[in-house]
């Protein structure tokens, strides 16, 4: 094998391994309570104490940078949408940016790194920029290189949609202001066509530059919860990775 095939094949073990930290990362992280997630002051939120998170989940990504902070939110739905359809939504790009166009302004497939096995997701990891937004001109874009990762896990119908920031080793990446820690969603199937979300967002951005009135629409969970609630009584079409 030649050297830009070892190169290939070590920068998709890379991914491959990241994506999978991540992974155990959001089911851990959804799954708990306090002291790691406190009601916000107002009560209509969950936040995550991030001095318990570094404490306990720091490896996969690391400590923050200097100059950057944290924002993260939690939220579970019940939607009227079964597991492989909202997966459907999550994985296909032009799906995703037109059920989240209230936060997702524009967003693309960069490269296509394991088509996972079977027709369902399972495994399938792509590399994907975004950029996220808010209904207000004063207000900054945020653009972000990231991995997105599906995987079904073995017990009890659940499956899990990940992201997590590549910028480190994808050397296309320009420096960003924004990285997603591990977030995601935790997918669990309900009888009648129903499926239970729960979602979590979890970035780290730059200091300063907006205010705090218009950061749940940036880091929401709450949000992206309800939008894809909102969004359950329309038809979709059998998952498919044509």
């Amino acid at each position: 094998m030649d050297n830009a095939g070892q190169d290939v094949d070590s920068y998709r073990a890379m991914a491959i391994e990241l994506a999978v930290a991540a992974t155990e990362e959001v089911i851990r992280v959804a799954q708990v309570g306090e002291p790691l997630w406190v009601p916000s002051m107002d009560r209509n939120a969950t936040l995550l104490n991030e001095e318990e998170y570094l404490r306990s989940f720091s490896r996969v990504f690391g400590l923050r940078l200097d100059g950057f902070k944290c924002e993260a939110s939690r939220e579970s739905v019940v939607v009227a949408m079964s597991a492989p359809n909202v997966i459907e939504i999550l994985m296909d790009v032009e799906k995703w940016s037109n059920v989240f166009s209230g936060v997702v302004s524009g967003a693309k497939n960069m490269q296509l790194i394991s088509t996972g096995v079977g027709e369902n997701y399972n495994e399938a990891l792509q590399l994907m920029n975004a950029e996220f937004h808010v209904p207000s001109p004063l207000v900054p874009t945020r653009e972000s290189y990231f991995l997105r990762y599906c995987k079904q896990q073995l017990a009890d119908n659940m499956w899990t949609v990940v992201d997590v920031s590549l910028d480190r080793l994808h050397s296309a990446a320009p420096l960003v202001a924004c990285r997603r820690r591990p977030s995601g969603c935790v997918i669990q199937d309900m009888p009648n066509g129903y499926s239970k979300v729960t979602w979590m967002e979890h970035v780290e951005v730059e200091d300063g530059g907006v205010h705090n009135i218009y950061k749940p629409h940036y880091c929401g969970s709450c949000i992206r919860g309800k939008t894809l609630a909102r969004n359950s009584s329309r038809p979709f079409s059998t998952p498919s990775k044509s």
